[in-house]
């Protein structure tokens, strides 16, 4: 009878998995990078830094680009003038 109460569904590859368990398997994961990061030379681990928060800025700069094209004025055709036209 409490099978039928579960939220998830059988086939997702996490409904067995005990929520605790997840976050202990998050945290390994975070100690074996770290430990991973420290084995590394201090120039790749720059590298990977600053490639990781290029990429980051690049995804929000594609979804707000994405978010402007949906505004219902553009739909329209009207588009932001930088200058003052009855000037």
């Amino acid at each position: 009878m409490a099978h039928g109460l579960s939220s998830l569904s059988q086939d997702s590859d996490t409904w067995r998995m005990n929520p605790w368990l997840r976050m202990l398997a998050a945290f390994g994961v975070a100690i074996a990078a770290a430990l991973f990061l420290k084995v590394l030379p201090p120039l790749i681990v720059l590298v990977l830094f600053i490639g990781g928060i290029t990429a980051v800025n690049l995804r929000l700069r594609r979804k707000v680009k994405d978010e402007r094209k949906g505004f219902a004025s553009e739909a329209l055709g009207l588009k932001l003038e930088q200058e003052d036209p009855l000037d």
